[in-house]
């Protein structure tokens, strides 16, 4: 099963792109959904916050996301950002692993999905949706570092920041949306770090077609963009050993029923036995 990152800048419409991917059979896990998810009462994301930024920015334990966004993003020197990101980002990549295992080995996906998305039981591909994949460093490091990337961008930042005027939710004025992006990786620079680039800039529907356009004729053909032997690493030390031992175990069954196939024609251990057994008898 094919697995790609889906990344771009504040209001390029990558979620947009993701829910039109999934409507082409593609399983999509969504780290902003995660980020929603983790802060929630009694996650592991919701105490670390309130350890670090303190009670004011909660009401009634529940925690208020824009009274917490525009603190962060005043700051300029990005201290308090990363300050947020250690609160939250080890336990959303926990969250992704856990549902990439579970999407591999055929479990209903049970986070992670946006509203305007369906589990896929068998999907085509996995798209992981992350914002910020190249800003926090995961093309370096981690169990995603390797995987090819999808980047979403616009050519005009004064559309982004229109796009971002008027979205549904949260919609930002022309001061927070410039606060927001100024602690974002250009689109020019993402772009050159991608695997291939969705231009955004035109309608709704033309989204919509090079959705299609991906999965059938650009999917296929991407490849991881190099091999990260540090991810088994990364991954032995995060996940547990048996989770490792079991998909090893996995791996050689998969490979060994290939073997088997390729060299018996595709029969069943018992046909092959019969047929063994049958042919001295024809000889007679």
């Amino acid at each position: 099963m094919r697995l790609f990152v889906l990344t771009g800048a504040i209001g390029c419409g990558k979620s947009t792109f993701a829910a039109f991917l999934n409507k082409n059979g593609v399983a999509i896990i969504d780290t902003d959904v995660l980020s929603h998810q983790v802060v929630e009462p009694g996650m592991p994301g919701h105490a670390a916050i309130l350890s670090q930024f303190g009670p004011s920015f909660f009401s009634e334990n529940i925690l208020d996301r824009k009274k917490l966004a525009d603190h962060v993003f005043s700051d300029a020197t990005g201290d308090l950002k990363r300050k947020l990101e250690q609160c939250t980002h080890p336990y959303i990549n926990s969250m992704v692993s856990q549902q990439l295992r579970r999407i591999f080995l055929r479990q209903k996906q049970t986070k992670g999905i946006p509203h305007d998305c369906v589990v896929h039981v068998s999907p085509k591909a996995v798209c992981v949706v992350i914002p910020l994949y190249f800003e926090v460093g995961l093309d370096k490091r981690g169990f995603l570092s390797a995987a090819p990337v999808v980047a979403c961008v616009l050519k005009s930042v004064d559309l982004q920041i229109a796009r971002l005027k008027s979205r549904g939710c949260l919609p930002l004025d022309k001061q927070e949306a410039l606060a927001r992006i100024s602690h974002q990786m250009s689109m020019e620079e993402k772009a050159s770090r991608a695997s291939y680039v969705v231009e955004n800039d035109g309608p709704i529907e033309e989204l919509e077609e090079h959705a299609g356009y991906f999965v059938t004729n650009v999917m296929p053909k991407l490849k991881s963009r190099r091999i990260a032997l540090p991810t088994i690493i990364h991954r032995y030390f995060e996940e547990g050993f048996w989770n490792l031992v079991l998909e090893a175990v996995l791996l050689l069954f998969i490979v060994a029923r290939l073997i088997y196939k390729a060299k018996y024609g595709g029969k069943s251990p018992l046909m092959y036995v019969l047929d063994k057994i049958r042919k001295p008898a024809d000889g007679n």
